[in-house]
């Protein structure tokens, strides 16, 4: 099964269904204030997914957390500083 890897900086993961997460990307400004990246939405079953690397600044809801040992998906920081800190945490 895939690995969902969450790299958008500023990202808001929620919970969208019983079994969906819904990620939402701000858009990105470049020089002079214009818009070099549109925001966007994306929904991820997680029926799809083993497990979920997160890195950077993310935010994620507590609902959204509590459907990854549900759906017995495993989340893991990622960097040397949180995955030394926490390593991964297993869904029952």
């Amino acid at each position: 099964m895939p690995t969902l890897y969450l790299t958008e900086e500023y990202a808001l993961v929620r919970r969208d269904s019983e079994d969906c997460l819904l990620v939402q990307v701000p858009e990105k400004k470049g020089g002079g204030g214009s818009v070099s990246s549109p925001a966007y939405k994306k929904r991820i079953p997680l029926h799809k997914v083993d497990d979920v690397v997160v890195m950077g600044e993310i935010t994620m809801t507590a609902s959204a957390i509590y459907l990854w040992p549900v759906q017995r998906v495993s989340l893991t920081p990622a960097g040397e500083k949180l995955a030394a800190a926490h390593g991964a945490t297993q869904g029952a």
